[in-house]
């Protein structure tokens, strides 16, 4: 009894101690973790984890994972669940669920998992450690806590290192130090006081921004018996080359393929269109992660051979099709999630996928290619690599570079639209919606989806009620980079055309309607802000209307016109009656969002601004019968 009791004091205690958050989903009351290097290719990860869970939400906090490859093995685990009243579970191996991670191509590459399930709130406590072999190019990464509305109590993170082992790191809220004890250098990380949960709103950076992160690993390793060094990119990239062979093997059968695709080809951008396309219709994506730390690429042989790969396979598929035409091209690692690679520390392990970069000679550009989902339209630099840092490989060596961006001015959504409006209130709608840049990846193969999935893309959000939708046409240049060349920026546009029954409310003699009901209204929060105010990026939602008034009415009122333009974005509403037509109304409105980085102080303004935009939409026009 005395142990539960103090078991509680400690609960309470951890829980006034992060700045009085009971509310949080659950709170990490202790996160103690060793790692110990014992040779240049093997160590022992010791981890301490105790979690106390008030509510479904803060599960995530609370599942036990833990990812087995050709690397890395689970090696002892134990833990135990302390529930209400004291009573407790004890947990064991047993109690454990392994997830195959390779479909049938390996048989050590697993997810390990345990979902605890018990009345909340609960505290859960799991002790094991990951046993590392066959190399270590990147020492565990240290994040104790990644789930929003989750606090963090106490955390600690040893390295026990060879003395006088180099590393490199990269680290955020944690306390450093270093010293060398009985000829290891320990390297030490610890909260310095307890955290508050995250809370997650809109506008906010990237939560890895704002967590608790250990990122470090050694200047010289050895991964897969393959000697390398990180100290700067260039070495690494060395390093990648070296281990991409025997992977360049294609079948007599394919290389005859290649040449009959390739045939009358008058361009580079042609052959890769062709090959793309193949690529395309032969392969399917699948996630593998084999042999060297999923790093080196299933040989194009076997892709070619059974149709599928992941983005290493597939992507170096594709390089050693462009090679048999006489295509040159480069096979890059990037990360799709973050932008910029850690400044002070190079790694493989920054990044999560594989792309192929294809430079034309005919008109000094380069394609981006995403080879896992060959949809895309050649030629554009998709939302998850524009502007992304790249580890790019010419085969021997290679160098950071930084993908080309676009201008926020060209991410844009227009619509236009007819509205023909009843006495009685409906309508019926002609719209034309145009999309460019990141906007048009929702129209990528739109053509093929299912009729509801095209309806729910259209109308989704809508102040009004659609009914009786129906796409007129669909056109985009997704195939023409040939006459834009660099400047080539992908645009889709869809015509449709439907009915509301409610699009507008007649009173009497007079009829009322929104400015702009097919606007997707401005969030904003009415709580107090807690992180910064962050946009990464522009972009533009332009609306131009004509509506056409029930035969025997008149306007006898429009909204007054609105121009704002602050920090947060430019708007600008209006409504006209038409000069020669009083029967035709146009109204205009366009937003324009600018990027911003400002103070949580700085909400206030940021939601006035939004309550003036979407009181703008919702503006009322008034009719009245003539």
């Amino acid at each position: 009894m005395r142990t539960f009791i103090l078991t509680l004091i400690l609960m309470v205690m951890a829980m006034v101690s992060v700045a009085g958050q009971e509310s949080a989903d659950a709170i990490i009351l202790s996160h103690v973790e060793e790692f110990k290097m014992n040779s240049r290719t093997s160590g022992t990860d010791k981890v301490h984890v105790s979690i106390l869970v008030n509510n479904k939400d803060g599960l995530d906090a609370a599942t036990f994972v833990v990812y087995t490859d050709y690397f890395r093995s689970l090696g002892s685990f134990g833990g135990e669940v302390v529930l209400q009243g004291g009573k407790k579970v004890k947990l064991s191996k047993k109690d454990l669920s392994f997830v195959s991670l390779s479909t049938g191509l390996a048989d050590d590459c697993y997810a390990v998992g345990y979902v605890p399930s018990y009345n909340y709130p609960f505290t859960v406590t799991y002790d094991y450690t990951v046993d590392y072999k066959n190399g270590v190019d990147i020492f565990p990464v240290f994040d104790p806590v990644n789930v929003a509305n989750v606090g963090l109590a106490s955390a600690k993170y040893s390295l026990i290192l060879p003395e006088g082992m180099k590393i490199a790191r990269h680290d955020q809220y944690l306390e450093y130090s270093v010293e060398t004890v009985k000829g290891k250098d320990v390297h030490t990380w610890i909260l310095s006081q307890p955290m508050k949960p995250l809370v997650r709103e809109h506008l906010m950076k990237l939560e890895s921004d704002t967590y608790p992160l250990v990122f470090a690993g050694p200047l010289e390793f050895t991964l897969g018996g393959i000697e390398g060094r990180q100290s700067n990119w260039e070495e690494l990239a060395s390093w990648l080359c070296a281990i991409q062979t025997k992977v360049d093997d294609l079948p007599a059968s394919e290389v005859d393929k290649v040449r009959e695709l390739t045939e009358g080809a008058d361009s580079d951008y042609e052959i890769v269109s062709r090959l793309y396309s193949y690529l395309r219709e032969k392969t399917r994506y699948v996630s593998i992660s084999l042999g060297i730390g999923g790093l080196r690429p299933l040989p194009a042989s076997h892709v070619a051979k059974n149709g599928f790969g992941d983005c290493k396979g597939l992507s170096n598929y594709l390089k050693c099709l462009l090679k048999v035409a006489g295509v040159d091209s480069y096979y890059y690692v990037i990360n799709t999630d973050q932008k910029k690679f850690f400044k002070d520390i190079c790694s493989v392990s920054q990044m999560n996928h594989v792309m192929l970069a294809v430079p034309l000679k005919e008109n000094k550009d380069t394609l981006f290619v995403e080879c896992t989902n060959p949809s895309y339209p050649l030629g554009y630099r998709h939302s998850d690599c524009a502007g992304h840092d790249i580890l790019m490989l010419d085969g021997k060596s290679g160098r950071k570079v930084t993908v080309g961006g676009y201008p926020d001015s060209l991410s844009r959504k227009i619509r236009e639209a007819k509205i023909v409006i009843s006495a009685d209130g409906s309508a019926k709608i002609d719209i034309k919606d145009r999309r460019m840049l990141d906007y048009s990846e929702t129209f990528i193969d739109f053509g093929k989806r299912k009729p509801d999935s095209q309806v729910k893309t259209l109308v989704r959000d809508w102040n009004v009620q659609p009914e009786d939708v129906r796409i007129v046409g669909v056109k985009d240049n997704f195939k023409d980079y040939l006459k834009y060349g660099r400047e080539y920026v992908p645009e889709a546009e869809v015509d449709f055309s439907m009915t509301s029954r409610k699009y507008a409310n007649a009173s009497g003699d007079r009829i009322f309607f929104p400015m702009n009901p097919l606007a997707v209204n401005l969030y904003y929060q009415r709580s107090a802000r807690v992180n910064r105010v962050y946009l990464d990026s522009g972009y533009t939602l332009a609306y131009d209307y004509t509506v056409v008034l029930p035969e025997g009415y008149k306007v006898e009122n429009l909204p007054e016109d609105v121009t704002v333009d602050d920090v947060w974005g430019t708007f600008v509403s209006s409504a006209r009656v038409d000069e020669s037509d009083s029967s035709v109304l146009h109204v205009s409105q366009s937003f324009t969002a600018k990027p911003f980085d400002e103070d949580k102080s700085m909400y206030p303004s940021y939601r006035e601004f939004a309550k003036k935009v979407n009181k703008a939409y919702s503006a009322k026009v008034v009719l009245s019968r003539q």
